[in-house]
């Protein structure tokens, strides 16, 4: 299967190539890069296509690529320095550094919390296993991912699913994690046909539209 993303609001990552398995554009004096490039063999069944994310300081390069859908990796290069790598994902993380001699340490880390759930107003919720059950099939679909805070999203609403379901995809209407439940069903009132709402439990940004196909 493959995943096609179109955003509706401003995206904070851009598509960089790749030079083997680092990213092309990354500082060329960065050290150990060969260890890098032998470490990342090891962690990717090929070369990864890397994103340019937010910087965590002005003199520090990020990437992030994934190799497994719910799991990612995170590279931090600063110009002259060792690198460091994140691997992120709700269940687990692992940080991998190199010291001035090129010599890797390996430290766990606690898997990262996206979204906190209000246990006491449990709520259907769209995870990364209910994503990859989707891709698994044999059907083409959209996921709209949307908040009543973000008005063109409930508007469009119906205009969107129509289209959608015209074409004979499925449609997948899933709720931004920060919105307020009872706020969401206020908003769906404006609507002739009430849905079902599922709170995003997989890391997407609000009002986008997901499409999945073969």
């Amino acid at each position: 299967m493959k995943l096609v993303i179109t955003y509706l609001c401003m995206a904070f990552t851009t598509h960089v190539a790749s030079a083997g398995y680092l990213p092309q554009d990354i500082y060329k004096n960065l050290k150990c890069q060969n260890e890098i490039q032998n470490h990342l063999r090891g962690l990717f069944s090929k070369e990864p296509k890397w994103d340019r994310t937010v910087d965590i300081s002005f003199d520090t390069q990020a990437f992030r690529a994934s190799e497994k859908l719910g799991e990612w990796y995170e590279l931090y290069a600063a110009e002259g320095k060792t690198p460091k790598i994140n691997l992120v994902s709700t269940k687990r993380g692992i940080e991998y550094s190199w010291n001035n001699a090129c010599e890797l340490s390996t430290k766990a880390i606690s898997g990262f919390e996206f979204f906190k759930q209000n246990k006491k107003k449990p709520i259907d919720s769209f995870s990364d296993e209910d994503l990859e059950q989707a891709l698994k099939t044999n059907k083409t679909g959209v996921i709209y991912v949307w908040s009543p805070r973000m008005v063109y999203s409930v508007t469009e609403f119906s205009r969107v699913r129509a289209l959608v379901l015209k074409r004979g995809y499925e449609f997948i209407p899933v709720l931004d994690h920060s919105a307020d439940v009872q706020e969401a069903k206020e908003a769906m009132k404006t609507l002739e046909k009430e849905i079902k709402i599922n709170l995003a439990g997989l890391q997407r940004r609000p009002t986008s539209v997901d499409s999945y196909k073969n």
